[in-house]
């Protein structure tokens, strides 16, 4: 009932009579719906699976989206204000993955250099290293691999300038990846 206020109205009136308005706003919902589908024994199954032509991931996607309005939710009029607005992504191949997982590693660089006024570098053969451990699983999508860096790094990296001070420090360089973070 929210959604169609806001995709009908361009407006969202909360209980307390505070008016939020949409006129001007994008809306992006992003989901795996059709990725996954009950059998008749209601086991979740996979729908699509990576490999397949992104022309078959579309229509399938598309075709579960509408049975899960239609029949699931009982609530057909939320698609219709949706309309064709859809968009299907493919599965996230090893090349984009390392993409992704470039983009983090740059932003946790420059995070450090920024907050803590230290350069950070990696070893290549650390962020290759990395970038396998980060990258390995791609069923998570991108915040997956978000997860995996924070976990593998970023948090093992704060506890290390907590526990080694930086003062007079202007650089860093990350030579191994150690599961004992006292090394």
């Amino acid at each position: 009932d929210k959604f169609l206020q806001i995709l009908e109205d361009g407006r969202l009136t909360d209980g307390r009579g505070d008016t939020a308005y949409f006129s001007e706003t994008i809306l992006v919902f992003t989901s795996n719906l059709g990725i996954f589908v009950e059998d008749k024994q209601g086991n979740r199954i996979q729908h699509v699976k990576p490999g397949d032509p992104y022309e078959t991931v579309e229509k399938n996607v598309r075709e579960e989206i509408g049975n899960y309005f239609k029949y699931k939710l009982s609530r057909p009029e939320i698609l219709n204000r949706i309309g064709d607005n859809i968009i299907v992504f493919g599965f996230i191949t090893p090349e984009i993955g390392a993409q992704i997982f470039d983009g983090m590693l740059r932003n946790v660089v420059n995070r450090v250099r920024d907050e803590h006024k230290v350069d950070l570098a990696l070893a290549p053969d650390v962020k290759d290293r990395l970038r396998e451990l980060c990258t390995k699983d791609l069923g998570n999508g991108g915040r997956g691999i978000g997860n995996q860096l924070e976990s593998l790094f970023v948090n093992p990296l704060a506890r290390a300038m907590f526990r080694f001070p930086l003062a007079g420090r202007t650089s860093l360089r990350v030579k191994d990846l150690a599961e004992d973070e006292n090394r």
